[in-house]
C-alpha cells in the first residue's frame, strides 16, 4: 500500500526552513542543537542527493526529501519504506552491527505553510567513506588485508539476515577503526531491500562501475537479496588486489569517491586480454573470483555470493571441485588465498575459516605473493560509456597523470634552479634590448 501522495519541496525551499530550524524542525532535541553551515547557508551533506537533502544538527543527519524538476521526485511510498526500515535496523542491529538506526518522524519540519516528514540518523562519529580510506592507507598492507576481511565479513552477514543495500559503493560505506578492528557502517538506506518490502521496485539502480552492465536503467536488477551481488564483488576484487599490490591503486589512476580499480567499460568486454580484469586474474588469489565475474557478465545474471565462491574456492583446494580448467593454479606454486568465509547462523558469530595473516612479515602468503607477482601490463585506456547514467561527483572521473610525484627532491630542486636561470637570461635579454 503506498502512501497519499505527496508534493515535495525544492532544495532551495528546504535550505530556507532549514536556516530557521529553531522555530521549523519539530524534534525539542534538533531544535536545541547546532545546524552545521557554510558560507552559503545550511551545508549540505551526503553523496548525489538526487531525491534528498541531508543536513546535520549536532551529531545528527536530517534527510529530507525533496522535489528536483522535471524528473526526479521521491519514490510515492518512501516513507513507508522506511517505517520498514527503522524496524528492522533495531531488530537486526545485534546480528548487523553495520546497520546505523534511523528514526521516522511523520511530522519532523515545517516547509512553508506544510507539515512534512524527515528520516533522522546518527551521525557516525570517527569514521571516513571507503573510497577515502582506500586512498589514504592503500600502501598500509596491514590495513588493506584488514579491510578486505571486514568487507568479507560485511557481505556474509547481510546475505545471511537477508538483506541488500541496493548502492553499495565507495561513499555509502563508512571505514571506523575500533580497539577490535576495522568496524564497517552502512549509509544512505533509499534503495535497501529487506524481507517486508518483497514486491517493491527498485527505486534507483546504483554507481554504474559497481553495477552490472545487464541491469543499468531502463532495465530493472531484481529487487531481492542478491542486488547488491556485482557491487559486493567487484569491490571485493578491487580490495584485495591493492592490498596484493598497492601501486595499482596510482598506476590505474584509482578514484576515491567513483571507482577503483574496475571501470563499467571493463565489464563490456570481460576477456580482453590486455584488459583490467584479465590483468587481475594473473593473481591466483583473484582467480576464483575472477571466473566467476567474467561467468555473470558473459550470462547476465547476478554474481554467486562472496560466501559461496570461497567456499567452493576451499573445496578445489583441497581437490575436491574444481574451480575451472582455466583458473587452476599448479599447487606449488599458489599462495593460500584469502580468507573465507561460512554462512553465519543466524544470530551467530561469523566464522573465520583459516588463520589470520599476520601484517607482510616474512615468510607469508602476502610476502610471497607481493615478492613473486606476476608482472602486471600497463593499464588500459580508461574507457566509459557515453549512454550510461552517472551520478554528479565533485571531482572528475580521470585525474591527470602526476609524473612529478615519483620526482626526488634533489631532482625538483635542480629543475627548479634551471628555471630560475633562464628566466634570468631572458630578463637580462629584454632588458638589453630596450636599453
Amino acid at each position: 500500500m503506498q502512501q497519499q501522495q505527496v508534493v515535495w519541496p525544492t532544495k532551495a525551499e528546504y535550505d530556507l526552513a532549514m536556516a530557521d530550524w529553531v522555530h521549523t524542525i519539530q524534534d525539542p532535541v534538533l531544535r536545541q542543537g547546532v545546524l552545521l553551515r557554510d558560507n552559503y547557508g545550511p551545508r549540505s551533506m551526503g553523496g548525489a542527493n538526487l531525491y534528498v537533502c541531508v543536513y546535520r544538527i549536532d551529531n545528527w543527519l536530517i534527510r529530507c526529501f525533496r522535489a528536483t524538476p522535471p524528473k526526479r521526485y521521491p519514490p510515492d511510498d518512501i516513507i513507508e519504506r522506511y517505517q520498514h526500515i527503522e524496524r528492522f535496523c533495531h531488530e537486526a542491529a545485534s546480528r548487523l552491527p553495520a546497520l546505523v538506526p534511523v528514526r521516522v518522524q511523520a511530522n519532523g519540519i515545517r516547509v512553508g505553510a506544510r507539515m512534512l516528514p524527515i528520516v533522522t540518523m546518527p551521525y557516525v562519529l570517527n569514521s571516513i567513506a571507503l573510497g577515502h580510506y582506500v586512498e589514504v592507507n592503500h600502501n598500509d598492507q596491514r590495513r588493506m588485508e584488514e579491510l578486505t576481511r571486514a568487507w568479507q565479513e560485511l557481505i556474509a552477514r547481510m546475505e545471511a539476515i537477508p538483506m541488500a543495500h541496493g548502492d553499495l559503493d565507495l561513499t555509502n560505506v563508512l571505514v571506523e577503526e575500533t580497539a577490535k578492528g576495522i568496524q564497517l557502517r552502512l549509509v544512505d538506506y533509499d534503495n535497501i531491500w529487506i524481507p517486508t518490502l518483497q514486491g517493491r521496485t527498485q527505486t534507483e539502480g546504483g554507481h554504474e562501475h559497481f553495477q552490472h552492465p545487464a541491469f543499468l536503467p531502463p532495465r530493472q536488477r531484481p529487487y531481492d537479496q542478491t542486488m547488491d551481488r556485482f557491487s559486493a564483488l567487484t569491490i571485493f576484487i578491487s580490495l584485495q588486489a591493492i592490498a596484493l599490490n598497492p601501486g595499482l591503486y596510482d598506476d590505474w589512476e584509482a578514484d576515491e569517491t567513483s571507482f577503483l580499480l574496475l571501470l563499467s567499460a571493463d565489464y563490456q568486454d570481460p576477456t580482453r586480454a590486455d584488459g583490467r580484469i584479465a590483468a587481475l586474474e594473473r593473481y591466483p588469489l583473484l582467480r576464483p573470483y575472477i571466473v566467476e565475474l567474467r561467468a555473470s557478465l558473459r550470462e547476465a545474471r547476478m554474481p554467486r555470493s562472496l560466501v559461496t565462491i570461497a567456499a567452493d574456492a576451499d573445496l578445489a583446494d583441497a581437490g575436491v571441485l574444481p574451480v575451472s580448467p582455466q583458473a587452476t593454479p599448479s599447487p606449488a606454486a599458489a599462495p593460500r588465498r584469502p580468507l573465507s568465509l561460512t554462512p553465519p547462523r543466524p544470530g551467530g558469530d561469523i566464522i573465520l575459516m583459516g588463520k589470520q595473516p599476520s601484517p607482510i612479515a616474512p615468510g607469508s602468503p602476502y610476502a610471497s605473493q607481493m615478492s613473486e607477482r606476476a608482472p602486471i601490463p600497463p593499464p588500459p585506456p580508461i574507457r566509459r560509456s557515453s549512454s550510461s547514467p552517472r551520478r554528479s561527483s565533485p571531482l572528475p572521473i580521470t585525474r591527470p597523470s602526476r609524473p612529478w610525484m615519483r620526482l626526488d627532491m634533489g631532482t625538483i630542486s635542480t629543475i627548479i634552479i634551471v628555471i630560475l636561470v633562464v628566466l634570468a637570461v631572458l630578463f637580462i635579454m629584454v632588458a638589453n634590448a630596450h636599453g
